[in-house]
């Protein structure tokens, strides 16, 4: 599903912010729009992830099942959000559940099609690494993922809800580092 929509979407993911222009193309082009009703389970917890979930319609709940099974609210995302960039990545389980609270549109990528753009494509490649490290370090430094800061480099308010669920905002990158701390004169 290539086209300005999907790339505008991709643009925003902090997972793909060192992706070189050509690079989400053909990640845009391997999107597939999919469309779930009110109510519905996208993404169920403790279940195997093989797609991450750009919302680009509607309104979802994350959830997490307490200790004593009660259903715990963790978020609450709309157009503008994603879920699931990890399961790109891993075969790790899901950590939460996503339910439709409204009829929702989202574009999805598997993690099939992903490892294959990965293997054809060293710079994609490079550029992912890059930005995993870039969160591990700021992990290190401060506990908050890099992808959980909003633009003016302080850490988002909902950052707790996204690191447990694995989900984060899609808002723009952060400024480089040089742009944002400035050196005294």
């Amino acid at each position: 599903m290539a086209g300005t929509d999907a790339l505008d979407a991709l643009r925003t993911i902090p997972l793909f912010s060192h992706v070189a222009d050509g690079d989400l193309e053909q990640i845009a082009s391997h999107l597939i729009e999919r469309r779930y009703p009110r109510n519905t389970t996208i993404v169920e917890e403790g279940l195997p992830g093989d797609y991450m979930y750009i919302i680009r319609e509607g309104r979802v709940k994350v959830t997490k099942l307490s200790e004593d099974g009660r259903e715990k609210i963790l978020a609450f995302f709309e157009v503008g959000h994603f879920v699931g960039d990890m399961a790109l990545l891993d075969r790790a389980p899901r950590s939460a559940s996503v339910k439709a609270l409204t009829p929702v549109r989202v574009l999805a990528l598997s993690r099939a099609d992903f490892t294959g753009l990965i293997r054809k494509s060293p710079d994609l490649a490079i550029a992912v690494i890059r930005e995993l490290s870039g969160r591990k370090r700021s992990a290190q430094r401060g506990g908050v993922l890099g992808a959980e800061r909003s633009q003016q480099g302080r850490p988002s308010p909902t950052a707790p809800a996204r690191r447990e669920t694995g989900a984060y905002s899609m808002s723009p990158a952060p400024a480089s580092a040089a742009t944002r701390y400035r050196l005294p004169s």
